[in-house]
């Protein structure tokens, strides 16, 4: 009766180990999908920060419209769309990145509407006009 009751214990045991196991390794899939989810985002936000502060107009003049982010996100691709709606309109904006998994490629997009820079004024000096002190 003893030896049966043991039995039955470690199969109890072994499939809520196998239970345990599984939920521990979707668990680490999720904080994978949602890492490269997360540094998708920041891909995106920094290429329509380096169109903002170009412009629309002068980013298309770069030619950096698609590539590869650099190291260490370069399994990201990128391309860069800006779409002109009509004139006295903001220019649409479109950041889009894709990598590739075990499950297939994923995609990630951004669109956002910018306004012209008009005039040619240069860029202003933004340092500070007084040294930062920090204790």
């Amino acid at each position: 009766m003893a030896l049966m009751d043991v039995l039955v214990a470690g199969m109890v045991l072994s499939g809520s180990l196998v239970a345990v196991l599984g939920i521990a390794s979707r668990a680490l899939n999720a904080q994978a999908r949602g890492q490269q989810i997360q540094d998708a985002a920041m891909i995106l936000d920094s290429l329509l920060n380096e169109v903002l502060a170009l412009g629309p107009e002068e980013f298309l003049k770069s030619g950096a419209m698609s590539g590869t982010a650099d190291p260490p996100f370069d399994r990201f691709t990128y391309r860069i769309s800006i779409d002109d709606l009509s004139p006295g309109e903001p220019l649409r904006v479109t950041a889009r990145v894709w990598w590739s998994t075990g499950g297939g490629e994923q995609t990630a997009e951004a669109q956002t509407l910018m306004a012209r820079r008009l005039g040619d004024e240069p860029d202003p000096d933004r340092r500070p006009t007084q040294a930062v002190e920090r204790p």
